[in-house]
């Protein structure tokens, strides 16, 4: 028995498909406008939450489970949506973790440091593309 009916709609439907997605993304991807100054300001705005990872893998190196240290790390993230208060404070004032995070410390600034080079190669790629399509 032969699937040959299935093939012959499969195969040319897949690759039209592929041929959609492939136009689709380079549109998008042609029309992609990048504000530096704008990723500034939101990593700005986004404040320790950008941090979270940081803090996890610190809570769990200072034997805090890692399920109960990101859990704490959520409730504490969600609490502090839309203030202006700090992360480290509010994980010490978590029960589960208070005795941990007092001991914590993490270099916001490396971490930040790290975030803007990982921000900025993404960009510099972008308009080097960008630059390579224009000459």
């Amino acid at each position: 028995m032969s699937h040959s009916s299935v093939e012959r709609i499969i195969f040319p439907d897949s690759f039209l498909a592929a041929h959609y997605m492939t136009v689709t993304l380079t549109t998008v991807i042609d029309g992609l406008v990048v504000h530096p100054e704008a990723i500034e300001e939101n990593l700005a705005r986004a404040g320790e939450t950008l941090d979270t990872q940081s803090f996890l893998l610190a809570l769990v190196d200072l034997g805090v489970p890692r399920s109960v240290a990101h859990e704490a790390i959520r409730r504490a993230a969600e609490t502090l949506r839309g203030s202006s208060g700090r992360l480290l404070e509010a994980l010490k004032e978590d029960p589960e973790v208070a005795s941990a995070a007092g001991e914590l410390t993490v270099d916001r600034g490396e971490a930040m440091k790290r975030l803007r080079a990982m921000s900025r190669a993404l960009i510099d790629s972008r308009l080097a593309s960008l630059d390579q399509r224009r000459t």
